[in-house]
C-alpha cells in the first residue's frame, strides 16, 4: 500500500495527520508513505496510473480532482462522502463513497477478492468520466441547454 500526500497551507492539522500515520504504519513493510511537494505531478500520474484502486477518504473535500483523475485513468474508487466527491463517484458502478475506515476497508477487500468486478467498475469509471466534467461533457450539457433556450424563444427551426 501506498499512502500519498503533501503539504498545504491551507492544512493546519496536516503534520499532526501525518504523525499519526506515520506511528499507526510504523515499520510495517507493505506500508510506503511518500510526502510529495504541490508539483510534483508527473509523480502522482504514475501512481495513478499504477496503482489497483484509488482510495481518497477526504473529510472535506471541493470537486475532488484527485477522484476525477482516478476515474479518467480507469481506476475504480472508494472515496469519502463528501463535497464534490459523492457527485463523480456512481455507488456500485464506479466505486463507492464511505464515512468510516471500516466502510472503506470492506468495499477495497470486496474489489481485491473480486477482480472481474474491479476491472469492471475501472472500464465503467472511464467510460463514466468522459461524459460529466471533460470539455466535451461541459459542452454537450451547454448545447442541449442552449438547444433548449433556442427552443423555447421559438428560434429551434431558425438555427
Amino acid at each position: 500500500m501506498v499512502l500519498v500526500g503533501g503539504t498545504s497551507a491551507d492544512d493546519p492539522e496536516g503534520a499532526e495527520v501525518l504523525a499519526e500515520v506515520q506511528e499507526a504504519v510504523g515499520t510495517d513493510p507493505d506500508v510506503h508513505i511518500l510526502l510529495l511537494s504541490p508539483t510534483a505531478n508527473l509523480e502522482i500520474n504514475a501512481l495513478q496510473r499504477a496503482a489497483t484502486i484509488i482510495y481518497q477518504k477526504s473529510t472535506r473535500e471541493g470537486f475532488g480532482l484527485t477522484v476525477a483523475e482516478a476515474l479518467w485513468k480507469g481506476k475504480p474508487v472508494v472515496g469519502g462522502e463528501t463535497g464534490g466527491i459523492t457527485v463523480q463517484l456512481i455507488p456500485g458502478v464506479t466505486g463507492f463513497t464511505v464515512n468510516s475506515p471500516e466502510g472503506a476497508a470492506f468495499y477495497i477487500r470486496r474489489l481485491l477478492n473480486e477482480p472481474e468486478m474491479m476491472a469492471c467498475w475501472g472500464d465503467r469509471a472511464k467510460n463514466t468520466r468522459g461524459t460529466g466534467f471533460s470539455s466535451c461533457g461541459i459542452f454537450k450539457s451547454m448545447w442541449g441547454c442552449s438547444f433548449i433556450y433556442s427552443r423555447e424563444l421559438g428560434m429551434a427551426d431558425k438555427a
